[in-house]
């Protein structure tokens, strides 16, 4: 926010001058300042896999670290 703040200040605005894009877990950022590009992030998701991620990693010290890969979902794409 402080540098959406300080480039608006410089006479550029979001979306012609520059371009922003946030992970968020709650949609808020289109209330700040629209134009702001978001994506989803499910931290529930997210924490679970890490929970399970770590006690493959202390079971199978042998083995290759858990990956995933998961595709947000665009909240705004104005």
């Amino acid at each position: 926010m402080a540098a959406i703040a300080g480039l608006e200040d410089a006479g550029l605005n979001i979306g012609d001058g520059f371009d922003v894009f946030s992970k968020e877990t709650v949609p808020i950022l289109e209330l700040f300042r629209p134009g702001i590009l978001s994506a989803g992030e499910d931290v529930t998701k997210a924490g679970q896999f890490l929970a399970q991620a770590s006690v493959h990693a202390a079971e199978h010290k042998d083995q290759p670290p858990m990956q995933q890969m998961d595709r947000p979902e665009m909240i705004n794409q104005d």
